[in-house]
């Protein structure tokens, strides 16, 4: 592992080191029980002030799970079949929970990764978390399958005062190389192109108010080619089975991928669970395992995606949708502020020198694993 590379990449926030206004605080832990005639119940209880509620559950491995139903403490259902659609997103009425809304319509639809699933509430930037007894319901998306325990960890985020144009939340990324292009952990920061990468993905993480800080850089033992089918999901084992030495963060993965369409990047779930109990996650960003055309303006260009790439699923990893959908209004984030015109979103398809807008900001401040900072 080549920490001593890390130095030029890490965050520098001036002479004194600034302090996190928010807290993450873990409110439960549970076992809870699933079969084919009962869906898993659970309950978390928030207290006044919270700035977000964070529900993750990890279950069978070959499994995919989904919320079926949450009931706020007002006893009123925000997600579940009377809550599916765009619709009821625009209209901007509650807590609606991303992604689960288009899974409670169809939930073959979902973009489901296999063994975990999260909830993140609130996402919508003008709403605030109700106090009180929340009611969770989940289910594995296959019919056929054996009762078991899934394991449900909750979180709460605080924040001190209030959230202002001089906020900003720092991100913390483990890099893992397969060795694809020729880049390695010692290697790549001598590499004027991984600057173009870290330059870009700096930038642009910054138009959402995000700071990158590179916590572990290492070589891993992983296929410099993964192939995915075609529910763009990947063989969850060639992660379970890579060692890695990286703390809890967003683990980006670079290496190729192959499969039955074009595919410049992953992200293992929309939002990832943290990093905790065994569970791998992260994102994949894919850069050619070998490049037959090696001149400058090709691989600047090459490695210029990567970066904007990186930024896009970094977004979904915490929690954003897309902004337009080529298959259903019902799959787009459903915000005000952002519109489906070319280009205009870094969480657009293939969008590239766009930023992120005022309200995904706002959801990537509620994601637990971004601390937040007051700016001088």
């Amino acid at each position: 592992m080549a920490l001593g590379l890390v130095t030029f990449l890490s965050l520098s926030a001036g002479a004194e080191s600034p302090q996190p206004i928010t807290q993450v605080t873990e409110v439960a832990v549970e076992e809870v029980s699933v079969s084919r005639v009962r869906s898993a119940s659970f309950e978390v209880d928030v207290p006044a002030g919270a700035f977000s509620l964070f529900v993750q559950i990890v279950g069978n491995k070959n499994l995919h799970y989904y919320f079926e139903k949450v009931e706020n403490p007002q006893g009123r259902i925000i997600l579940g079949k009377a809550r599916a659609g765009i619709e009821n997103m625009r209209e901007d009425r509650g807590e609606n929970a991303l992604m689960a809304l288009r899974l409670s319509e169809n939930p073959k639809l979902g973009p489901l990764m296999a063994e975990s699933a999260a909830i993140m509430i609130p996402n919508r930037p003008t709403v605030k978390l109700v106090p009180g007894r929340w009611k969770f319901w989940i289910k594995p998306n296959e019919k056929d399958f054996a009762p078991h325990a899934i394991h449900v960890r909750s979180f709460l985020k605080k924040i001190q005062g209030r959230v202002d144009q001089n906020i900003y939340g720092v991100v913390p990324i483990n890099l893992h190389f397969s060795g694809a292009a020729g880049i390695t952990a010692e290697t790549y920061a001598k590499s004027p192109y991984f600057h173009v990468f870290y330059n870009t993905l700096k930038k642009y993480l910054g138009t959402g108010g995000l700071v990158p800080k590179i916590q572990v850089v290492e070589d891993v033992s992983f296929p410099k080619l993964i192939r995915f089918n075609e529910s763009a999901e990947i063989d969850r084992s060639l992660i379970v089975k890579t060692p890695l030495k990286a703390p809890d963060g967003i683990n980006l993965f670079f290496t190729s991928l192959k499969g039955p369409k074009e595919l410049a990047g992953l992200s293992f779930d929309l939002p990832s669970p943290l990093a905790r109990d065994g569970y791998k996650g992260g994102v994949i960003v894919h850069v050619p395992s070998e490049i037959e055309d090696k001149s400058p303006e090709m691989l600047q260009a090459l490695f210029n995606r990567a970066g904007y790439v990186a930024v896009h699923e970094i977004g979904h990893y915490l929690g954003l949708l897309h902004v337009c959908e080529r298959d259903s209004r019902s799959f787009e984030d459903g915000l005000s502020d952002t519109n489906c015109e070319p280009h205009s979103n870094i969480m657009m398809y293939g969008a590239a020198e766009a930023p992120f807008s005022i309200q995904q900001r706002m959801i990537l401040f509620r994601n637990p694993l971004i601390p937040l900072y007051r700016s001088n």
